[in-house]
């Protein structure tokens, strides 16, 4: 929400999501791909599933940097993708749940 973007991703003809833009910026999210008032329930390998699809089923540009909005946890899928991808860098912010939930 916070990026003011609604719709679902296009399909490429290498049959990858297109990430949707704003502000030159393009963004990926489950948010796209659920209605929006449907409830995700994220449990261990499902949040893993669905960050891999993020990460390996769009077609992503040439990208200087990756920034990944992650769900709150124990932190297995920040260790799950520092081994799974390559990582130069990383800055964590941290932020009060009501931001999330602005309208």
């Amino acid at each position: 929400r916070s990026s003011d973007l609604k719709g679902n991703p296009e399909i490429s003809e290498k049959n990858l999501m297109r990430p949707l833009v704003n502000y030159g910026i393009a963004c990926m999210s489950i948010g796209f791909l659920v209605e929006e008032s449907a409830p995700v329930i994220w449990r261990g390998l499902m949040v893993m599933s669905a960050i891999e699809k993020l990460l390996r089923q769009v077609e992503w540009n040439a990208l200087d940097y990756l920034v990944i909005d992650m769900p709150p946890g124990t932190g297995d899928v920040q260790l799950s993708i520092s081994q799974n991808i390559p990582v130069s860098g990383a800055v964590i912010v941290s932020t009060p749940q009501d931001i999330d939930r602005k309208s």
